[in-house]
């Protein structure tokens, strides 16, 4: 699978991440954040969890944070689990 057809499976299942990019043979699902308004990088790698089909599977997360003026990302980190 690209990274394309990942964002086009994830956007039809309603959820609109910012970046899909491949990295070290696995898939960056990011959403971009200003404000945390109470969520974190755990509660955005579950939601794509549960959106993902199988092989496919979550096999980590993290909080990217940068200070302003710069892109802050909650990253979900995706790979094929055969």
């Amino acid at each position: 699978m690209k990274s394309q057809e990942l964002r086009k499976l994830l956007e039809r299942r309603g959820l609109h991440p910012d970046q899909v990019r491949t990295r070290d043979g696995a898939f960056e699902v990011r959403r971009t954040y200003f404000y945390r308004h109470g969520r974190s990088a755990e509660d955005w790698a579950e939601q794509v969890a549960q959106s993902l089909p199988a092989p496919l599977k979550v096999v980590g997360s993290r909080d990217d944070y940068a200070a302003w003026p710069r892109d802050s990302y909650f990253t979900a980190v995706v790979k094929e689990v055969p």
